[in-house]
């Protein structure tokens, strides 16, 4: 398989099939070439935080992004995208007052706004990728209830592209939650990430992505968590040796948008916002189900690194009762919103 800088390449192999995708706009059937309802559209250049390497499938996602924003809004719309935090940190408060006009996180690191965004995250609460991706759907009810709250903390979210379900990597094997004892795993910083590792068994380290390298070579952590493909792109494997696939929960890395900056484009470049996403994320989702099958042959064919699995001695079955757990604990603050999930056609 190709490293990192190959990927483009790659998504050849799906970029066909998200010609066929059938688009939703931002609750109207205008057209991003049609006329503007507010008026005359001014031209604007905004800026995406990313968090992630360059070259990474996030970072690709974006950018993709951003170029089908860019035509689909007739080129009044251009989105520069600033890599590995270097506009701003990964904080949601970036795109708040206004640094940014985009950040990207994970749906649930909002649940200080809207404690049912968790939900979003939440373990084994998805049947397939179909229902992950319609449930990110701009229209859809999940993301318009949401989107109704969040609008009073000057956020829109526009969705989220689902690179994969996320995996445990460590410097020693993992077999039980038992093993766990003790072991410090680096966590996206959100309660719910917090919440599942510390109840799978391990001292949860909440902790930015761009220091995770770093401390994963000076054993301030012992290992982390997230889908095999982040292995390839980061190079986890010269500093782990051993993936677990637990597969404890999805993997949603969502964009949020600046609410003022949002309303203040028109119509037209608000649909080709939304248009955008939901091309680009589903091409993407498609591309990184296919990618992390091919990660984690290269990761244990080429690069030496152990996969443990149910097959292996694995306890699956305990690594999901935490999990069930972990949404029990969040019932009362997720509300609603596992209903409006589950409940979404697809």
């Amino acid at each position: 398989m190709k490293k990192v800088w190959t990927l483009k390449k790659a998504l050849a192999l799906v970029c066909s099939a998200s010609l066929a995708i059938s688009l939703v706009a931002c609750g109207s059937s205008s057209s991003p070439n049609n006329d503007s309802s507010k008026g005359e559209e001014k031209s604007v250049t905004l800026k995406l935080s990313d968090q992630n390497v360059e070259g990474g499938i996030i970072n690709l996602w974006l950018n993709d992004f951003a170029e089908l924003v860019k035509e689909k809004s007739g080129g009044t719309v251009e989105i520069q995208i600033y890599a590995n935090n270097s506009l701003s940190s990964s904080d949601l408060e970036a795109a708040q007052s206004g640094v940014a006009d985009f950040v990207q996180k994970p749906p649930s690191t909002a649940t200080d706004l809207d404690p049912r965004c968790g939900a979003f995250d939440a373990p084994f609460v998805y049947e397939d990728l179909n229902h992950i991706e319609a449930t990110f759907d701009f229209d859809s009810a999940p993301m318009q209830s949401f989107n109704e709250v969040l609008k009073e903390s000057n956020l829109v979210f526009l969705g989220a592209l689902h690179s994969g379900n996320r995996q445990l990597t460590c410097n020693k094997p993992i077999y039980t939650p038992e093993d766990l004892s003790g072991v410090k795993i680096r966590v996206v910083s959100s309660d719910l990430y917090i919440s599942l590792l510390t109840a799978m068994g391990a001292t949860a380290v909440p902790m930015a992505w761009s220091e995770v390298v770093t401390s994963l070579l000076t054993n301030v952590v012992d290992g982390q968590e997230n889908p095999v493909l982040v292995a390839i792109d980061y190079n986890l494997y010269e500093v782990q040796d051993y993936m677990m696939l637990t597969n404890h929960m999805p993997t949603n890395s969502g964009l949020f948008m600046n609410y003022g900056v949002w309303s203040s484009l028109s119509e037209n470049q608000q649909n080709a916002i939304v248009e955008a996403m939901q091309e680009s994320r589903r091409t993407y989702d498609a591309y990184a189900a296919d990618f992390n099958i091919q990660a984690l042959e290269e990761l244990k064919n080429e690069h030496g690194m152990t996969i443990i699995d149910e097959d292996s001695g694995l306890d699956v079955a305990a690594f999901r009762a935490a999990g069930e757990q972990v949404k029990e604990e969040f019932a009362d603050s997720w509300g609603d919103m596992v209903d409006l999930i589950k409940n979404v056609p697809h």
